[in-house]
């Protein structure tokens, strides 16, 4: 019993950063929520009495909309409901509503490393080292604790949260109506593409949690500050395709927040491109052995973002954090130091030959592979490349050895 206590407080001290932002931000939306409670009382008294209010709402299609929903209600033989506490009841069973969907959607990543971490026995970690990991990260997951509820009050409020509350208030109660949907569902004409890019950063985020739950791979919390990044990008680009026309813009937007590592490649491909024309070549952590995209993100996601930073990694901190096999990250790192020393242009022709630095260094008395390197890959000084590995690299934990 006691153990299954402290596996639950290891899930509330994961998701208590972001528990905390969640409650501050639901606790502004009741007061916001509650600042429309006179208003619909003063639009319900005005019509309970007969007073003519038509003048007073031009070009404000909501207010026509609440002043139609009291007028069909009168119409119809219904009391007008005019008394701030009744109508305070509607509207804070809205927020209710709307607050547990905000809620829910905010800390669902959280609860999927942290229900991991609590309760899976594969980590091989003790209770108190459980425990240290979920008290870890507290900037990062207060960062994107608040954006991601910030994200879903405005999704569920896409006029405001004021106005938006009110359009709520006339569709829950206008049951004849041809739209009573939810606003965040019948969102067609509201959604603005800032909400759109939002929406699709959060789906990726999503899943991308999904799959780090699945691996089991919660050690780590660079994942915060990964995704705080890709959701600046995707907010600058959805202020920059505002001017495009709105449909086309909302569709752009939430491709670039659900595929943010596509729209990443193709700015890489484009600068790659012009470097390439002024006669250079970036490297890739594509170009490694054994390495998927998924693989190369994950490496991303622990700062790792280029081959000359896998070649000076700390070997034994990507052993702990990464859901790799620790030879297979060996390898990645041996390799990322060849291809540093080298060069891209040159590691892409001479990787068909030898793949690793540790391989160049143990082979390069065998003339046979000297005569190839100079052949095949136009490395004519492979003495002076082992002398550069070892003086790079002498002192890491992957010893280059000569053969």
């Amino acid at each position: 019993m006691r153990r299954q206590a402290a596996r639950l407080a290891i899930v509330v001290l994961y998701c208590l950063p972001a528990a905390l932002t969640l409650a501050y931000q639901l606790y502004a939306y009741r007061g916001r929520a509650l600042d429309v409670v006179d208003e619909l009382r003063h639009y319900a008294t005005r019509i309970e009495s007969g007073e003519e209010v038509a003048a007073e709402l031009a070009d404000n299609e909501l207010a026509e909309q609440l002043v139609a929903f009291y007028r069909k209600q009168r119409a119809l033989g219904v009391e007008v409901v005019t008394e701030q506490r009744s109508i305070e009841r509607r509207v804070l069973a809205l927020w209710r509503y709307n607050s547990a969907l905000i809620a829910a959607m905010t800390l669902l990543p959280f609860l999927l490393l942290a229900v991991r971490l609590a309760y899976d026995p594969r980590l091989g970690l003790a209770l108190g080292e459980r425990a240290r990991v979920a008290a870890g990260g507290w900037q990062r997951k207060l960062l994107l604790g608040f954006v991601i509820g910030l994200g879903w009050v405005y999704t569920v409020s896409p006029l405001g949260r004021g106005a938006s509350i009110a359009y709520d208030y006339v569709v829950s109660g206008d049951a004849i109506s041809m739209s009573t949907l939810p606003i965040y569902v019948d969102a067609r004409d509201f959604l603005s593409p800032t909400v759109c890019g939002f929406l699709g950063w959060y789906l990726h985020l999503l899943g991308y949690f999904f799959r780090k739950s699945y691996l089991g791979d919660v050690i780590s919390h660079q994942v915060y500050g990964l995704f705080f990044r890709k959701l600046l990008f995707v907010y600058g680009m959805a202020l920059i395709v505002t001017s495009v026309a709105g449909d086309q813009a909302k569709v752009l937007t939430f491709l670039l927040g659900f595929f943010p590592l596509s729209a990443f490649s193709l700015l890489k491909q484009t600068g790659v491109k012009a470097l390439e024309s002024a006669g250079a070549r970036d490297s890739s952590l594509l170009d490694l052995p054994l390495i998927s995209r998924w693989e190369a993100l994950r490496l991303e996601e622990e700062g790792v973002e280029t081959v000359p930073a896998l070649a000076m990694a700390d070997r034994e901190q990507l052993h702990r954090v990464l859901p790799v096999a620790p030879p297979v990250v060996d390898l990645w790192i041996d390799a990322a130091r060849l291809a540093a020393v080298v060069g891209p242009e040159r590691y892409e022709s001479l990787r068909q030959v030898c793949h690793t630095a540790s391989e160049l260094v143990s082979r390069v008395g065998d003339a046979g592979f000297v005569a190839r390197l100079r052949d095949e890959c136009g490395i004519a000084n492979p003495e002076e490349v082992v002398r550069m590995l070892e003086s790079a690299f002498a002192g890491s934990p992957l010893a280059l050895r000569q053969g």
